[in-house]
């Protein structure tokens, strides 16, 4: 899964081995998120990938609001530091 950042730099986000990975972006500022190449991607308003979320299908612009998302496979998300 890959995003916008601050000043445009993009930036990608990778799983190690299975399940899906939860990743943090409260600090990141993101101007957009591309869907994951495999799996599905998703994009929530809090900092821990709980509560009710945007699956990310095509490229989700003004992603200001988001502060976290999980990818890979299905499952329950495990954290990426």
């Amino acid at each position: 899964m890959d995003y916008i950042g601050a000043g445009g730099a993009s930036k990608s986000l990778y799983t190690y081995g299975c399940g899906r990975v939860c990743r943090c972006l409260k600090n990141v500022h993101t101007s957009e998120i591309f869907p994951p190449t495999n799996g599905v991607g998703k994009a929530f308003s809090t900092n821990d990938c709980t509560g009710a979320y945007s699956t990310v299908t095509s490229t989700l612009k003004n992603a200001e609001w988001v502060n976290s998302v999980s990818y890979g496979g299905s499952g329950s998300s495990s954290w990426d530091d």
